[in-house]
Protein backbone atom coordinates (compact mmCIF):
# COMPACT_ATOMS: atom_id res chain seq x y z
CA UNK A 1 0.00 0.00 0.00
CA UNK A 2 1.41 3.42 -0.94
CA UNK A 3 0.90 7.11 -0.39
CA UNK A 4 2.60 9.81 -2.41
CA UNK A 5 5.10 12.09 -0.66
CA UNK A 6 8.19 13.97 -1.63
CA UNK A 7 10.12 12.79 1.41
CA UNK A 8 9.12 10.83 4.52
CA UNK A 9 10.08 13.70 6.83
CA UNK A 10 6.72 15.12 7.78
CA UNK A 11 5.30 14.64 11.27
CA UNK A 12 1.79 15.56 10.10
CA UNK A 13 -0.91 12.94 9.92
CA UNK A 14 -0.70 11.13 6.55
CA UNK A 15 -3.95 12.43 5.03
CA UNK A 16 -3.34 16.02 6.20
CA UNK A 17 0.19 15.97 4.83
CA UNK A 18 -0.88 14.74 1.41
CA UNK A 19 -3.65 17.34 1.15
CA UNK A 20 -1.55 20.27 2.39
CA UNK A 21 1.30 19.23 0.10
CA UNK A 22 -1.05 19.31 -2.87
CA UNK A 23 -2.36 22.78 -1.97
CA UNK A 24 1.16 24.15 -1.56
CA UNK A 25 2.24 22.82 -4.94
CA UNK A 26 -0.84 24.23 -6.65
CA UNK A 27 -0.36 27.63 -5.04
CA UNK A 28 3.23 27.94 -6.19
CA UNK A 29 2.53 26.24 -9.53
CA UNK A 30 5.61 24.08 -9.14
CA UNK A 31 6.06 20.65 -10.63
CA UNK A 32 7.89 18.65 -7.99
CA UNK A 33 8.65 15.03 -8.60
CA UNK A 34 6.96 12.86 -5.99
CA UNK A 35 8.35 9.62 -4.63
CA UNK A 36 6.22 6.79 -3.26
CA UNK A 37 6.43 6.28 0.51
CA UNK A 38 5.08 2.93 1.79
CA UNK A 39 2.71 2.62 4.72
CA UNK A 40 4.00 -0.29 6.78
CA UNK A 41 1.13 -2.24 8.35
CA UNK A 42 2.12 -3.97 11.57
CA UNK A 43 1.60 -7.76 11.70
CA UNK A 44 0.36 -7.86 8.12
CA UNK A 45 2.64 -9.46 5.52
CA UNK A 46 0.20 -10.30 2.73
CA UNK A 47 -1.53 -7.26 1.29
CA UNK A 48 -2.91 -6.39 -2.12
CA UNK A 49 -4.95 -3.19 -1.68
CA UNK A 50 -7.73 -2.61 -4.19
CA UNK A 51 -9.64 0.28 -2.55
CA UNK A 52 -9.33 2.70 0.34
CA UNK A 53 -11.09 5.64 1.97
CA UNK A 54 -10.16 7.92 4.87
CA UNK A 55 -12.71 8.45 7.65
CA UNK A 56 -10.38 10.64 9.72
CA UNK A 57 -7.04 12.31 9.03
CA UNK A 58 -5.22 9.30 10.48
CA UNK A 59 -7.77 6.50 10.04
CA UNK A 60 -8.77 4.63 6.89
CA UNK A 61 -10.44 1.52 5.50
CA UNK A 62 -8.52 -0.63 3.01
CA UNK A 63 -9.72 -3.58 0.92
CA UNK A 64 -7.19 -6.43 0.93
CA UNK A 65 -7.66 -8.74 -2.07
CA UNK A 66 -5.28 -11.41 -0.76
CA UNK A 67 -7.24 -12.29 2.37
CA UNK A 68 -10.63 -10.97 1.20
CA UNK A 69 -11.03 -8.48 4.02
CA UNK A 70 -11.68 -4.84 4.82
CA UNK A 71 -9.06 -3.51 7.24
CA UNK A 72 -9.61 -0.57 9.56
CA UNK A 73 -6.21 1.09 9.98
CA UNK A 74 -4.82 3.84 12.19
CA UNK A 75 -1.78 5.47 10.59
CA UNK A 76 1.04 7.31 12.38
CA UNK A 77 4.24 9.00 11.26
CA UNK A 78 7.43 9.28 13.31
CA UNK A 79 8.99 11.68 10.84
CA UNK A 80 10.81 8.91 8.98
CA UNK A 81 8.27 6.21 8.17
CA UNK A 82 4.49 5.85 8.17
CA UNK A 83 3.16 2.86 10.06
CA UNK A 84 -0.39 1.58 10.46
CA UNK A 85 -2.06 -0.54 13.12
CA UNK A 86 -5.01 -2.83 12.34
CA UNK A 87 -7.93 -1.81 14.57
CA UNK A 88 -10.48 -4.18 13.06
CA UNK A 89 -11.43 -6.18 10.01
CA UNK A 90 -14.38 -7.83 8.29
CA UNK A 91 -14.65 -10.30 5.42
CA UNK A 92 -15.47 -9.03 1.94
CA UNK A 93 -15.84 -10.55 -1.55
CA UNK A 94 -12.93 -10.70 -3.95
CA UNK A 95 -12.64 -7.87 -6.46
CA UNK A 96 -13.76 -5.19 -4.00
CA UNK A 97 -12.89 -1.90 -5.71
CA UNK A 98 -14.89 0.71 -3.80
CA UNK A 99 -15.39 1.78 -0.15
CA UNK A 100 -17.59 4.54 1.29
CA UNK A 101 -18.54 5.36 4.89
CA UNK A 102 -21.70 7.13 6.11
CA UNK A 103 -22.57 7.51 9.79
CA UNK A 104 -22.91 3.99 11.20
CA UNK A 105 -22.34 2.08 7.98
CA UNK A 106 -19.45 1.14 5.71
CA UNK A 107 -20.38 0.34 2.11
CA UNK A 108 -18.26 -1.54 -0.41
CA UNK A 109 -18.68 -2.40 -4.08
CA UNK A 110 -17.45 -5.61 -5.68
CA UNK A 111 -17.44 -6.84 -9.27
CA UNK A 112 -17.53 -10.49 -8.18
CA UNK A 113 -20.19 -12.20 -10.31
CA UNK A 114 -21.98 -14.23 -7.61
CA UNK A 115 -20.99 -12.52 -4.35
CA UNK A 116 -20.52 -8.91 -5.46
CA UNK A 117 -22.70 -5.82 -5.70
CA UNK A 118 -23.21 -3.07 -3.09
CA UNK A 119 -22.63 -4.41 0.43
CA UNK A 120 -23.28 -2.78 3.82
CA UNK A 121 -21.45 -3.31 7.13
CA UNK A 122 -22.68 -2.01 10.48
CA UNK A 123 -20.16 0.38 12.02
CA UNK A 124 -20.22 2.16 15.39
CA UNK A 125 -19.03 5.66 14.55
CA UNK A 126 -18.70 6.73 18.19
CA UNK A 127 -16.66 3.71 19.23
CA UNK A 128 -14.96 3.59 15.82
CA UNK A 129 -15.30 -0.14 15.29
CA UNK A 130 -17.34 -2.64 13.29
CA UNK A 131 -20.46 -3.56 15.24
CA UNK A 132 -20.70 -7.25 14.30
CA UNK A 133 -17.46 -8.19 12.53
CA UNK A 134 -18.13 -11.95 12.63
CA UNK A 135 -21.63 -11.74 11.12
CA UNK A 136 -22.29 -11.71 7.35
CA UNK A 137 -22.87 -8.23 5.91
CA UNK A 138 -26.05 -7.07 4.22
CA UNK A 139 -25.91 -7.16 0.43
CA UNK A 140 -28.08 -4.27 -0.71
CA UNK A 141 -27.78 -4.85 -4.46
CA UNK A 142 -26.54 -7.98 -6.23
CA UNK A 143 -24.65 -8.04 -9.50
CA UNK A 144 -26.47 -9.46 -12.48
CA UNK A 145 -29.81 -7.88 -11.57
CA UNK A 146 -32.01 -5.23 -13.18
CA UNK A 147 -30.70 -2.65 -10.69
CA UNK A 148 -27.05 -3.44 -11.28
CA UNK A 149 -25.16 -5.52 -13.80
CA UNK A 150 -21.65 -5.12 -12.33
CA UNK A 151 -20.92 -2.64 -9.52
CA UNK A 152 -17.37 -1.29 -9.50
CA UNK A 153 -16.97 2.04 -7.64
CA UNK A 154 -19.02 3.54 -4.83
CA UNK A 155 -18.95 6.93 -3.09
CA UNK A 156 -21.08 9.10 -0.81
CA UNK A 157 -23.33 11.36 -2.88
CA UNK A 158 -25.16 13.07 -0.02
CA UNK A 159 -26.17 12.24 3.52
CA UNK A 160 -28.71 13.31 6.12
CA UNK A 161 -30.15 11.84 9.28
CA UNK A 162 -33.27 10.54 7.57
CA UNK A 163 -31.69 9.25 4.35
CA UNK A 164 -28.39 8.90 2.57
CA UNK A 165 -27.37 8.53 -1.05
CA UNK A 166 -24.58 6.59 -2.69
CA UNK A 167 -23.34 6.96 -6.24
CA UNK A 168 -22.00 3.83 -7.91
CA UNK A 169 -20.63 2.87 -11.31
CA UNK A 170 -21.85 -0.01 -13.44
CA UNK A 171 -18.73 -0.95 -15.32
CA UNK A 172 -20.30 -3.45 -17.74
CA UNK A 173 -23.47 -1.40 -18.38
CA UNK A 174 -21.37 1.78 -18.81
CA UNK A 175 -23.66 3.79 -16.52
CA UNK A 176 -23.58 5.76 -13.27
CA UNK A 177 -26.43 5.32 -10.81
CA UNK A 178 -27.57 6.52 -7.40
CA UNK A 179 -28.73 4.37 -4.48
CA UNK A 180 -31.16 6.04 -2.07
CA UNK A 181 -30.90 4.44 1.36
CA UNK A 182 -34.25 4.76 3.08
CA UNK A 183 -35.42 3.05 6.26
CA UNK A 184 -37.54 0.42 4.52
CA UNK A 185 -37.00 0.73 0.77
CA UNK A 186 -33.89 0.93 -1.41
CA UNK A 187 -34.32 3.02 -4.54
CA UNK A 188 -31.95 2.96 -7.50
CA UNK A 189 -31.93 6.04 -9.73
CA UNK A 190 -30.19 6.61 -13.05
CA UNK A 191 -27.65 9.44 -13.13
CA UNK A 192 -25.67 9.31 -16.36
CA UNK A 193 -24.52 7.13 -19.26
CA UNK A 194 -26.39 5.99 -22.34
CA UNK A 195 -24.98 2.47 -22.09
CA UNK A 196 -23.08 2.94 -25.33
CA UNK A 197 -19.30 2.96 -25.20
CA UNK A 198 -17.62 6.31 -25.79
CA UNK A 199 -16.28 9.47 -24.18
CA UNK A 200 -18.88 12.12 -24.93
CA UNK A 201 -20.04 14.70 -22.37
CA UNK A 202 -23.31 16.42 -21.57
CA UNK A 203 -26.84 15.13 -21.05
CA UNK A 204 -26.16 12.07 -23.20
CA UNK A 205 -22.76 11.19 -21.80
CA UNK A 206 -21.09 7.95 -22.81
CA UNK A 207 -18.47 5.98 -20.90
CA UNK A 208 -16.08 3.35 -22.14
CA UNK A 209 -15.43 1.72 -18.75
CA UNK A 210 -16.56 3.69 -15.65
CA UNK A 211 -14.70 2.37 -12.61
CA UNK A 212 -13.76 4.35 -9.48
CA UNK A 213 -15.87 7.34 -8.43
CA UNK A 214 -15.53 10.23 -6.00
CA UNK A 215 -17.77 13.08 -4.87
CA UNK A 216 -17.06 16.58 -3.57
CA UNK A 217 -20.28 18.35 -2.52
CA UNK A 218 -22.51 18.13 -5.59
CA UNK A 219 -19.66 17.36 -7.97
CA UNK A 220 -19.27 13.74 -9.08
CA UNK A 221 -15.97 12.49 -10.54
CA UNK A 222 -15.19 9.09 -12.01
CA UNK A 223 -12.39 7.23 -13.71
CA UNK A 224 -12.81 5.40 -17.00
Amino acid sequence: MWTESKEARSTKKPNEWILSKGRADNASNRQNQLNAAPIVIQDKETLKPTALTFIKADMLFVANEVEKEILQLKAESNGVTITATVLGKVECPKRTFGIAAIYNHVYVSSTHRSLGGIISYDYNNKQQKFTNPSEPPNRLISNGTAECKTAHGVAVLSSAEEASKLVFTEVSAKKVKCLLLGEDVLTVEFLSGTGTGGRTHGAKATFSQPTSCYTEASTKCLCQ
